[in-house]
C-alpha cells in the first residue's frame, strides 16, 4: 500500500489537531480540550493510532516523537514510520488518577457504580446525530474531548478509538490507569479467554496507563442489576441517551430491564414499554443478541426472545432444558483474577450488594455449553 502523510498543526486557540493526507484526499481532524491544553508530541501521536489502526503501511509525521513512541507507533500499526524531527522524553507528571472512558451507556453507568469515589470521567462529544448522548453525559462531572473524527469516518478502523480522550489528557488529569465499559459479549475473543492478564491494549501501554475494566467478566444482564442496586434514578435518562427510538439497542435494554424488575421484584420506579417488537436481527447475524436471547428465553420464553432476534432454532428448548443460565446474572471471574486485593474488595462488595455473584461449577459447564452452541452460528467463537 501506498505511504500516506500526515500534517500536525496547533492553532492558538483551544484546539489543536492534524491535517491527514492519503489518496482519498485531505481531511482535517480537530479536538477541543478543556483550559486550552494542548498535549505532548508523543500523546498526539499515540492518539493517531487508535484513528488508523494498521490502515496504511507508510506514515509520514510532521511532528516531532521521541525514539520509544516511533517504536511503539510502529509496532501497533504494523507501519514504517517516518519523521524528520526526535523529541526527547518530557517528564510528564506521575500517574495517580483512573479515568473512565464514559458515554453515560448502561455498561458504562455499571462500571462508574463499581468505580471509587476518586476516579474521573472522560467523554467524547462528537457532535450531530450524537447530541442526545452527550447532553447525558454532560450532567456528570466530566471531562469532555470535543471532536469531529468520528464524522470524517475515523470510527471504523480500530476500537481503541473510544479511549482517545483518555490518552491526550493522560498528563491533564494525571491519568495513572484507564476503564472502560466493555462487558462480556462485547467480543468473541472474551468468550475464548482461559486466562486474563489484565494486560493494557499496546496503545494505552504506550501513554503508561495500566488498565481496569470492572464491568468485564459481567453480561449485560449483570451491568442492568448493578444500576438497579447502585444507581435506579439515572435508569430512565439514560435509556433516552443511549439509543434512537425503536432501535434495536433501545428494545434490548428494555426487556432487560424488565426482567431485572422481576428478578428484583422492584420496578425501581421506572415504568418503561418497548416501542416496537420487531426483531432487527436474525439468529446468527449479530453474537451479542443471540447470546442474550438464550436467557431471554429461559426466562420470558421464545415468543419473547423473538422480539429481539428471528428465526431462533428450533432446538432452543431442547438446549435450554435442564440448564439455569444463571451465570448470566453472575460475573465471570477470569476478568477479576489479576485485579489487586484493594480492586477486588472495592468491586466485590458493590456486586453482591446488587446480588451478582461469582460462577460456581454448574455456571461453568453451562457458560462452555452455551458457547459451543453459539459457535454453530459464530466460527470465531470456536478455539
Amino acid at each position: 500500500m501506498q505511504g500516506r502523510i500526515f500534517d500536525f498543526g496547533v492553532n492558538d486557540s483551544s484546539d489543536f489537531g492534524f491535517t491527514l493526507k492519503d489518496s482519498t484526499g485531505s481531511r482535517d481532524i480537530r479536538f477541543t480540550l478543556p483550559e486550552r491544553f494542548v498535549p505532548s508530541s508523543d500523546l498526539i501521536a499515540l492518539s493517531l493510532c487508535t484513528l488508523i489502526g494498521q490502515k496504511y503501511s507508510e506514515i509520514e509525521l510532521d511532528l516531532a516523537i521521541t525514539d520509544r513512541t516511533r517504536r511503539y507507533i510502529s509496532a501497533i500499526t504494523n507501519s514504517e514510520i517516518k519523521s524528520g524531527r526526535a523529541a526527547l522524553p518530557d517528564s510528564a507528571p506521575p500517574g495517580r488518577t483512573t479515568a473512565l472512558n464514559f458515554s453515560g451507556g448502561f455498561d458504562s453507568l455499571a462500571a462508574l457504580a463499581l468505580m471509587p469515589e476518586n476516579r474521573k470521567l472522560v467523554s467524547l462529544d462528537f457532535g450531530g446525530s450524537f447530541e442526545r448522548e452527550s447532553k447525558f453525559f454532560n450532567s456528570f462531572d466530566t471531562t469532555v474531548v470535543r471532536t469531529n473524527f468520528r464524522n470524517l469516518g475515523f470510527a471504523s478502523n480500530h476500537w481503541t478509538f473510544m479511549g482517545i480522550g483518555t490518552i491526550l489528557l493522560r498528563d491533564y488529569l494525571e491519568i495513572e490507569t484507564y476503564s472502560f465499559g466493555s462487558i462480556l459479549e462485547a467480543s468473541p475473543w472474551n468468550f475464548k479467554q482461559s486466562h486474563f492478564t489484565n494486560k493494557p491494549q499496546p496503545v494505552f501501554a504506550a501513554a503508561d496507563m495500566a488498565q481496569f475494566n470492572p464491568v468485564l467478566g459481567l453480561t449485560e444482564v449483570g451491568t442492568v442489576m448493578v444500576i438497579a442496586k447502585h444507581l435506579p434514578e439515572l435508569f430512565a435518562k439514560s435509556l433516552s441517551s443511549l439509543a434512537a427510538p425503536k432501535s434495536e439497542k433501545l428494545n434490548r435494554k428494555i426487556i432487560l430491564l424488565n426482567i431485572v424488575q422481576e428478578l428484583f421484584s422492584d420496578d425501581f420506579g421506572i415504568s418503561v414499554q418497548q416501542d416496537t417488537t420487531e426483531a432487527h436481527f436474525e439468529f446468527g447475524k449479530s453474537l451479542a443478541s443471540d447470546f442474550l436471547s438464550l436467557y431471554i428465553c429461559k426466562r420470558k420464553g421464545k415468543k419473547k426472545a423473538e422480539e429481539l432476534v428471528s428465526k431462533i432454532p428450533h432446538d432452543i428448548d431442547s438446549f435450554l432444558k435442564g440448564r439455569t443460565l444463571d451465570f448470566f446474572e453472575k460475573i465471570n471471574p477470569i476478568f477479576t483474577a489479576a485485579w489487586s486485593f484493594d480492586q477486588k474488595q472495592q468491586v466485590y462488595s458493590k456486586l453482591l450488594a446488587a446480588r451478582v455473584e461469582i460462577y460456581n461449577e454448574l455456571d461453568w459447564c453451562e457458560y462452555r455449553d452455551t458457547i459451543a452452541y453459539l459457535s454453530t452460528w459464530h466460527p470465531s467463537l470456536k478455539s
